[in-house]
């Protein structure tokens, strides 16, 4: 459950970012680069990329495999929300494989996790309980200690490399990304955002624990933006038979829905 947690923390503070304005840019602090974002906020209406995401579990690294695509809710010319797809596979060996899915409809959020022994769980929850990512720069202002770190060059382009710490009273501060994110919930201690400096898109996420050890790795590739995108990503029905926990109306007995869809 913490590991799911860690991964919608990522999936849903990095929206804002990727739906940045692809303009290319050059500058030269962290509060540029902010500022240029926050000026071309709702240029890209949607993004799409097939995306890795590596997660760091003790000594072993779990690599997950897919796709994202992502589309602006608008509102009187203003972004107030972002739908969300993302299809991941995880390949545990002789455990099979496993496959995620995660849908933002604008209603509820859906997270699905489908494997051979245990078949299709479903979590339920609102959008607007903390995991709508209608977030902006500002929340990143607001939540983190923002400095440039750098220059890296990744797939092929140099990035400006933002890094961030959480500020001390960044549980008070309005959710990054939309995303209220406790330190209960596994909050990374420092966060890094790769942005394309001819793109000015966000192509990778790296976040660390306390020691300073990575304990996630979100890269994004083949990067479309503005394109026609099916609406169907953006729906979502629970499989017949799958598990479904009902996150909306507070934490679900785990043991009794078990039960109850035997």
């Amino acid at each position: 459950m913490r590991k799911s947690v860690m991964l919608a923390c990522v999936l849903f503070t990095l929206p804002a970012m990727c739906l940045a304005s692809a303009a290319p840019a050059v500058a030269a602090t962290a509060e540029e680069v902010l500022a240029k974002l926050a000026k071309n906020e709702g240029d890209v209406k949607t993004f799409e990329a097939d995306m890795k995401t590596i997660a760091k579990a003790g000594e072993k690294n779990l690599e997950m495999t897919g796709h994202i695509a992502t589309q602006a809710v608008l509102k009187d010319g203003k972004r107030t929300g972002t739908l969300l797809n993302v299809k991941q596979q995880m390949d545990m060996g002789e455990g099979g494989v496993v496959n995620m899915l995660v849908v933002n409809d604008g209603e509820f959020l859906w997270m699905e996790t489908r494997t051979p022994q245990m078949g299709s769980m479903v979590m339920k929850n609102k959008p607007d309980a903390g995991n709508q990512p209608t977030a902006d720069t500002q929340g990143f202002r607001d939540r983190y200690d923002l400095k440039l770190a750098g220059e890296e060059e990744f797939d092929g382009q140099k990035m400006w490399v933002l890094e961030g710490t959480p500020k001390e009273k960044a549980a008070d501060a309005p959710p990054a990304g939309g995303r209220r994110i406790s330190p209960q919930a596994g909050e990374p201690a420092k966060i890094q955002i790769y942005l394309g400096q001819t793109d000015f898109l966000c192509h990778r996420f790296r976040a660390y624990d306390k020691a300073d050890k990575e304990i996630s790795d979100v890269q994004f590739t083949n990067i479309k933006v503005n394109g026609a995108l099916d609406p169907a990503l953006f729906k979502y029905t629970p499989p017949p038979g799958a598990r479904v926990m009902d996150m909306t109306k507070g934490a679900p007995d785990v043991r009794g829905i078990m039960e109850n869809n035997k």
